[in-house]
């Protein structure tokens, strides 16, 4: 078997199912305006204000910094950094469809809460719990509910409550008992009749957690962000919220400070809980719940864009959806992939986990060229210590190989992030590291993309004689037909009605079974009339439907592009039965396959991108690969991990650790182009 490059494969995947992990990874092309790397970012929640001067000279070196609400006023310290650094992008945080109490908190924006609450309980999501068996005063702290077993409802621990329009919070639960705070967030304390319906309401649970560490009061509370939301004063709390942004936006000073907005919470989920989002007393279907928040959660976004012109940079946080009025996503747990823990690649659903290289480089692309302009594309590891050095370089050579920008941080919120450097951030022209800004973006420009490094491969297609079929996950708003014309196979999809399609998949059940571990590669190719993300699945058992199975996004192009995905079966057994599916999205138009085939053996060796000053090596995958790299280079003189870091030329191959990289520093003149 032969290695050999391919320039413009746009994915390369170790995926693992029943026991699996996932790697994939495809080169971007970017409408960006070249930019030198490496390209750092920083979520900085810090201290309270002002900023200490060792604080704003490593905030001045990063290329993005969002910065929490406690700082939208320290114009003294944002002003201090654009002198160091006037090319830097400074997004103000915000919170997409939650509001936090208590002003002492870290990351608190109780002007956003303060908003809503003249609108009443129609600003909250909520979930019904009980009613109120008996009246209570407002001196009252121990209310008696009609709910059967209250005790046995652990979610209710420190909940807050709603009941008509006073919030609380639980301080003990005792049987049909609980004991309350009244007047919490502020709302006005007054007396309730028996039969006053109670509701909890819903709170993301990590700002929740992090909050309460730092202010005992502090809380977060999921707003009605929903497009059936009951208007108050003529204005939904989305608008409420879109008028707030675009206030701070046309304020001369605060514009003068921040370049845009990083909105947080992209990824709308109440599907766990019964909510009644338009008041009418019933609790909606939580698809359809799940709908109308995501609609609002786009209205407030387009509003945003509307009322503060083009040339306002919007990021949002962990959405799986391209949404046109954004600048670009922000993704958390950026290529956070365990070799000493295997359990951190559990299997699911691509937008959350697992959180693997795949899911972190694909949808890069498809914001790229879906979004709005310029493209800002950011990227966060957080792997629980400063000290993996390994994810550190992993994810930093993979946002450089893919025009991203990229942070490492110990945690989310970590209010010292700003206090740690790492080797590869900024070096000096000998290869040594150094802490001077005068050595950052040391790789210089892109001299081309990312070229994936591949082998070929003479065993059977496994494929070749699969059967192929068609389906709607809900055959409700689109129709599909499937056509065959030589090698091409062309899925043709139609709404029929209004709102979204259903999701269309076309499956393939292979005959033969995958045998325990090894590995196999899929190659196929794709274009599609509309561009868009697709998800490959790969089922262990065929129509079971809690079946076990993996999801790689892929990105359609309008033209023929070829995609390589590697397997490997890390089950005890063989799995027979098993199907490939292609699940299409939810656009309209015409996607099309051909050369589609699957072979036993792995197909991937790993990925390179040369730059003006240096090379970036990736290794995706989990075995040592050997990787062909030009003449001219030399590793690192690292200080941090010397042993990998050595400082020695480049004379051979280089062999690369598992999920691992080398950022190499140029030593002989780049090459003519």
């Amino acid at each position: 078997m032969n290695p050999f490059t391919l320039n413009k494969t746009r994915l390369n995947a170790r995926l693992a199912f029943l026991g699996l992990c996932a790697l994939a990874a495809g080169p971007v092309a970017s409408a960006a305006p070249v930019q030198e790397y490496p390209q750092l970012l920083i979520h900085n929640f810090g201290d309270k204000p002002p900023m200490p001067p060792a604080q704003i000279a490593a905030l001045a070196k990063r290329d993005v910094i969002v910065l929490s609400p406690i700082f939208r006023e320290d114009y003294a310290s944002i002003a201090a950094i654009r002198k160091l650094n006037p090319r830097i992008r400074i997004l103000a945080y915000t919170l997409s469809f939650q509001a936090g109490f208590d002003a002492a908190a870290w990351l608190s924006n109780e002007d956003e809460a303060a908003l809503f609450r003249p609108t009443g309980k129609s600003w909250l999501v909520s979930a019904p719990i009980a009613k109120l068996s008996a009246p209570v005063a407002a001196s009252d702290r121990v209310w008696k509910l009609d709910a059967a077993n209250l005790a046995a409802k652990r979610e209710l621990d420190e909940a807050v409550l709603l009941c008509e329009d006073e919030l609380l919070r639980v301080v003990k639960i005792e049987g049909g008992q609980l004991t309350v705070r009244r007047g919490h967030g502020g709302t006005a304390v007054r007396a309730h009749p028996a039969g006053a319906p109670v509701t909890r309401v819903l709170q993301p649970k990590w700002a929740t957690r992090v909050y309460r560490k730092r202010s005992a009061n502090a809380e977060i509370v999921d707003i009605n962000i929903s497009d059936i939301a009951p208007a108050i004063g003529g204005k939904r709390p989305w608008e409420l919220k879109a008028d707030y942004l675009e206030s701070c936006w046309k304020n001369p000073r605060w514009r003068q400070a921040f370049d845009g907005f990083f909105v947080d919470e992209g990824q709308v989920d109440i599907r766990n809980a019964p909510v009644d989002l338009d008041r009418d007393g019933v609790a909606e279907d939580t698809d359809a719940a799940q709908g109308a928040l995501q609609r609002g959660l786009r209205a407030l976004l387009h509003r945003i864009r509307e009322r503060c012109g083009p040339e306002m940079l919007l990021v949002l946080n962990n959405t799986p959806d391209i949404i046109p009025d954004l600048n670009g996503r922000h993704r958390e747990h950026f290529v956070d992939i365990g070799i000493k823990d295997a359990s951190q690649d559990i299997v699911g659903r691509w937008n959350w986990a697992p959180h693997t290289w795949a899911n972190g480089i694909e949808p890069l692309k498809a914001w790229a060229e879906l979004g709005h302009k310029p493209p800002l594309l950011i990227n966060s590891s957080q792997p629980g210590t400063w000290d993996d050095l390994r994810q550190m370089r992993l994810g930093l050579a993979s946002s450089s190989l893919f025009n991203s920008i990229f942070q490492y941080r110990a945690r989310s919120g970590d209010n010292r992030n700003w206090q740690h450097w790492f080797d590869e951030y900024a070096v000096d022209s000998s290869g040594s590291p150094t802490n001077s800004p005068a050595g950052l973006h040391w790789l210089g420009k892109p001299l081309g993309p990312a070229q994936q490094h591949l082998v070929r491969l003479a065993s059977p297609d496994l494929l070749q004689n699969a059967e192929w079929q068609l389906a709607l996950a809900k055959p409700a708003l689109a129709e599909a037909q499937l056509a065959q014309k030589n090698a091409v196979r062309t899925v043709s999809i139609s709404k029929t009605g209004v709102g979204e399609p259903s999701l269309v998949v076309l499956k393939a059940q292979s005959r033969s079974a995958l045998q325990p571990g090894r590995e196999y590669t899929f190659t196929f190719e794709t274009r599609a009339s509309t561009p868009r993300l697709i998800d490959f699945v790969i089922l262990s058992a065929a129509g079971n439907a809690n079946a076990a199975k993996v999801a790689v996004p892929l990105y359609v192009r309008a033209d023929w592009e070829r995609t390589v995905i590697t397997c490997l079966n890390q089950s005890p057994r063989a799995l027979p039965n098993w199907s490939l599916a292609l699940e299409l999205g939810r656009n309209s138009g015409d996607v099309e396959f051909r050369n589609v085939t699957c072979q036993e053996g792995t197909g991937e060796i790993g990925w390179t991108r040369e730059f003006e000053g240096g090379l970036v090596v990736v290794n995706p995958t989990r075995r040592p690969q050997t990787i062909a790299v030009p003449a001219g280079f030399q590793k690192l003189a690292g200080k941090q991990d010397p042993k990998h870091n050595d400082g020695m030329p480049v004379k051979a191959p280089l062999l690369v650790p598992p999920t691992d990289a080398f950022l190499l520093k140029r030593i002989s003149a780049p090459p003519r182009r």
